[in-house]
């Protein structure tokens, strides 16, 4: 996983989350972006996945998938 900035240059040194302060990450601005993903994620999927901040050790969430553009495949139901 990476954090990216709009043109999709990955940021080394990371986004800074000030305590108690929303930070949305989004493409268009500062984003994620997984890289060798071993399974399929299809559009609107929702999938688990950790990260492990400097200052706060690590956290588990669900996120879910944006549908890209060309993908005309319909989302997995559940």
């Amino acid at each position: 996983m990476d954090i990216v900035d709009p043109d999709d240059k990955p940021l080394p040194r990371g986004v800074e989350l000030p305590a108690n302060q929303l930070v949305e990450l989004e493409p268009g601005k500062v984003h994620l972006v997984l890289r060798d993903v071993r399974e399929v994620i299809r559009g609107g999927a929702f999938m688990k996945f950790a990260m492990r901040l400097e200052n706060a050790g690590s956290i588990t969430f669900n996120s879910q998938s944006q549908i890209p553009a060309y993908d005309g495949s319909p989302s997995p139901t559940r």
